[in-house]
């Protein structure tokens, strides 16, 4: 239930809200529209990032079986699906 705790964070909900609004068509676009900013990337790629991250670490703990499939799904399902739905061009 912590990863629920980690989700209903500020910064991450906010990171998600961004992610989910940004606007491009492909890979190129994106790059063109959120340019890196000395090495640290803009507020929208950091927030990609942050996002990314979260979903890959519960990845983890579901290929390394510590946490139950049925779980993840009545928790995250939603905002992974519409997460990865904006972010599979760039994938």
């Amino acid at each position: 239930m912590r990863l629920r705790s980690a989700w209903r964070s500020r910064e991450l909900r906010e990171s998600y809200v961004m992610v989910v609004n940004l606007k491009f068509k492909d890979y190129d676009e994106y790059v063109k529209k959120y340019p890196l900013w000395e090495g640290i990337g803009s507020p929208e790629i950091r927030a990609v990032g942050e996002v990314c991250t979260f979903f890959d670490d519960i990845g983890i703990l579901l290929h390394r079986k510590l946490i139950d499939i049925g779980l993840i799904d009545d928790l995250f399902s939603f905002w992974i699906k519409s997460a990865w739905e904006k972010i599979k061009p760039l994938i």
